[in-house]
């Protein structure tokens, strides 16, 4: 009965990374495709280069390219760093494009910073237990060695 769960456990596992290299897959040609809309919004901002909207348009369909980016690597490679960088972006998109009140823009602020440091306390962290297991090796290494050498 276990190896039954074990085997299922497997399947379920490997269908799930199938489908998150299918969804990759999916966003990179969406990617390809909203790269290609783009040189059209080159033009027409080249044509209505004093128009503040049409700037604001372009730099609008920049960013979702850059956000579906971002979004693909933390697909591909799902760790706490890409996840922060994806929604600092998310988060960057939406000040700069949107009309948003002074408080909006201070609460997006403020978000942006504690993703920094949630980022940053979270590497420290890794780094704190990498450090520590090597400490931890060294520690029984010698503990071996001095064992080794009552043992004779």
């Amino acid at each position: 009965m276990e190896n039954f769960i074990e085997r299922a456990r497997k399947i379920v596992t490997e269908f799930g990374e199938l489908v998150e290299i299918l969804m990759a897959i999916a966003v990179s040609v969406a990617i390809i495709f909203a790269m290609i809309g783009l040189l059209p919004k080159f033009h027409e901002l080249f044509l209505h280069r004093e128009d503040a909207e049409a700037f604001s348009e372009m730099l609008s369909a920049i960013l979702s390219v850059i956000v579906g980016t971002e979004f693909l690597k933390m697909l591909a490679k799902p760790s706490v760093e890409n996840v922060t960088e994806v929604l600092i972006f998310l988060i960057s998109r939406h000040m700069i494009v949107r009309e948003s009140s002074a408080l909006e823009n201070l609460l997006m602020v403020l978000s942006i910073a504690v993703l920094f440091v949630l980022e940053y306390l979270m590497i420290k962290g890794k780094t704190r237990k990498m450090l520590f297991g090597q400490f931890r090796e060294k520690i029984e290494k010698r503990i071996d060695h001095e064992l080794d050498i009552d043992d004779k």
